[in-house]
């Protein structure tokens, strides 16, 4: 679990870091009249932005890991 947990490291940040800008997102930009699909609701924008949060950091990690060596 802790080695899974530390070969996505970079993953799990963008997810947890997209996951608060989305919910950011929803709060003070949002859509008020509901037919936005994903401002219009909290769970589908943090869940949309924690998406893509996972896969723009994953796009790094490769470039993280090079530097370490």
């Amino acid at each position: 679990m802790i080695k899974q947990l530390r070969t996505y490291k970079f993953e799990i940040a963008g997810a947890i870091l997209g996951g608060i800008g989305g919910y950011f997102y929803y709060r003070f930009v949002g859509c008020a009249s509901g037919a936005c699909p994903i401002g219009s609701n909290a769970v589908s924008s943090t869940i949309y932005f924690s998406i893509i949060g996972a896969i723009f950091l994953s796009l790094f990690s490769n470039s993280f890991k090079k530097l370490k060596k």
